[in-house]
């Protein structure tokens, strides 16, 4: 595979760190254009729609633009351990995890290896690989890249972290994060609709849609109620 452009005054998170990925610069995500992941495997902890009874075929990404300081993944995110791997190892992981039985692939905070993932996405489609697509992301993406995202991804499994500028300067140092999120969610919806099919029971996994989850932070209830009155509203 080529490196794609993208990488080299990399506009892909709301960060827009405009660093030269390619020559071993590092934004927020802290990665550079080798791509690396944690880990490649069956993941049976998703919601029982995503989950079913095999597993989500779950790639984590190494790195994030969101850097949360509480994350719960943050040997993953903030410290960035995993291992660096080819477009085509990815692939080769990819379709590893397809042809093992499971529901669906399910790439974790990709955004920041965007070019690495729809070219994994574009060759397992054009191998004849079925099962749907998941971008698995913290909400804070561009609109612009949900959009080319939606093209190659079938569901959409978005945070909706914080809806307060204040909230979100301090878990993420960017007050704008609502107004990057929502838009995206927008763009998500806009696209793929709501989940279909939405079985709790996890006996029918979902095929295609959106579904927001969310983090109840401590003492930070109106926060948890604002989002539930604005994804009701909206």
């Amino acid at each position: 595979m080529t490196i794609s452009s993208q990488y080299r005054n990399c506009q892909l998170c709301p960060r827009s760190c405009s660093v030269d990925r390619t020559a071993g610069q590092t934004g927020w995500c802290s990665e550079t254009s080798t791509c690396r992941i944690a880990a490649a495997t069956a993941h049976h902890g998703e919601e029982p729609c995503i989950s079913g009874a095999y597993g989500s075929g779950t790639i984590f990404f190494c790195g994030c633009s969101c850097q949360c300081f509480f994350c719960q993944n943050f040997q993953i995110s903030l410290e960035s351990t995993g291992e660096t791997i080819t477009a085509d190892g990815l692939l080769a992981k990819a379709r590893e995890l397809a042809d093992s039985g499971v529901h669906n692939l399910n790439f974790v905070t990709p955004d920041h290896f965007w070019p690495h993932v729809k070219y994994v996405c574009n060759a397992l489609r054009k191998d004849g690989c079925k099962v749907p697509f998941i971008c698995n992301g913290s909400g804070y993406h561009k609109s612009e890249i949900i959009t080319e995202m939606a093209d190659f991804f079938d569901i959409f499994l978005p945070d909706i972290k914080y809806n307060t500028s204040t909230l979100s300067k301090q878990c993420i140092d960017d007050a704008d994060y609502a107004d990057f999120a929502f838009s995206a969610l927008d763009k998500m919806c806009e696209k793929k609709g709501f989940l279909q099919p939405f079985d709790t029971t996890g006996r029918t996994t979902a095929e295609k849609g959106v579904l927001v989850r969310h983090l109840v932070l401590p003492g930070q209830i109106e926060n948890t109620f604002s989002i539930l009155r604005k994804l009701r509203h909206e």
